[in-house]
């Protein structure tokens, strides 16, 4: 699947999700980002672009990342979001509802297992 074409399902079905949760909830969506990088960015855009909640917290082992993703969050007008090198320090958060994870294929399944075992909502 082109990448053009993934990351556009991708942010159909992160939209969907966030509409539905935010629609049963009086609350702006707190989310979480894990994995910040090309796809990550693209996802969190969408996410800002369409005011969908209030991202609290990004996670990425690279720094640049984080800080870039912190830049994003706070030009859309939301509060800098807490920063972690490790998405178990994220999850521990009882503010986040969600998880938008988009790290590498090998890290997939042990990351959505954690997101799960938090009981955050999951969106990959």
């Amino acid at each position: 699947m082109p990448a053009d074409r993934r990351t556009f399902l991708a942010s159909a079905a992160l939209t969907a999700a966030a509409s539905r949760l935010t629609a049963a909830q009086p609350a702006p969506l707190r989310v979480g980002f894990v994995g910040v990088g090309s796809r990550g960015t693209a996802l969190l855009r969408n996410f800002l672009d369409a005011k969908l909640g209030d991202v609290v917290a990004v996670c990425d082992i690279k720094p640049e990342h984080a800080q870039r993703a912190v830049t994003l969050v706070t030009g859309a007008g939301q509060k800098a979001p807490q920063v972690f090198d490790d998405w178990k320090k994220l999850l521990e958060l009882k503010q986040v509802q969600a998880v938008v994870s988009a790290l590498p294929c090998d890290l997939h399944a042990q990351n959505y297992l954690d997101v799960i075992a938090a009981g955050k909502d999951l969106y990959g």
